[in-house]
């Protein structure tokens, strides 16, 4: 059995802070989530992104989602990408 002082498990739980902190989304109101995007985005950060937002929209039942763009849009960059991720994840959680 690891120990909570394993080095693997730190930096594991390290990775999904910084993952947390660098895709905040915020629920402002009920129903309304807002995702700050700040910098620039490659395609692994789109992903962990749109999986990070998706998974709120599930998780608060949210209708509106507000993209405060302070940097790049993958949804413009890349589109074709972005809506074979959202389509992706949604093939995963259908019931």
């Amino acid at each position: 059995m690891e120990s909570r002082s394993d080095p693997r498990l730190q930096i594991e739980e390290q990775r999904r802070t910084i993952n947390e902190l660098q895709t905040p989304v915020l629920q402002v109101w009920d129903g309304v989530l807002a995702l700050p995007i700040i910098g620039s985005l490659d395609t692994a950060r789109a992903q962990d992104m749109t999986e990070a937002l998706l998974a709120r929209i599930v998780e608060t039942g949210s209708e509106l989602v507000i993209l405060d763009q302070i940097g790049h849009l993958a949804a413009y960059e890349a589109p074709g990408t972005v809506n074979a991720l959202i389509d992706d994840f949604l093939d995963r959680h259908r019931r």
